[in-house]
């Protein structure tokens, strides 16, 4: 069995948890862009969690182990991710039809 050394929790904190935090906020602005009330764009996104808390507890457990492979894979696949989301949440957000949405 490796030992192992600890930077690859500081991997995972400074690298992967921005890039994974990003990506929710792009979506949550895309899917709120969308829909017609906060109350729905709050229920849509509280299922974006779900798949993050399940990689959480597996890396916690043991079940699952993040190697340096992984992680720089993880960090660059939601890197480029978060890009096309910023680009595509530009796009879609109309500031002027949800203000109007709301009043």
């Amino acid at each position: 069995m490796k030992k192992r050394t600890g930077v690859e929790g500081l991997h995972i904190i400074f690298g992967l948890a921005p890039a994974v935090a990003l990506a929710g906020t792009g979506l949550t602005v895309m899917i709120s862009a969308r829909v017609k009330g906060f109350r729905e764009a709050q229920q849509i996104s509280a299922v974006l969690v779900v798949p993050i808390l399940i990689l959480l507890f597996a890396q916690a457990s043991g079940a699952l182990i993040f190697g340096p492979v992984l992680e720089g894979t993880l960090i660059l696949a939601f890197a480029v991710m978060d890009a096309l989301l910023f680009r595509l949440g530009v796009r879609l957000f109309r500031r002027e039809e949800i203000l109007s949405r709301v009043g």
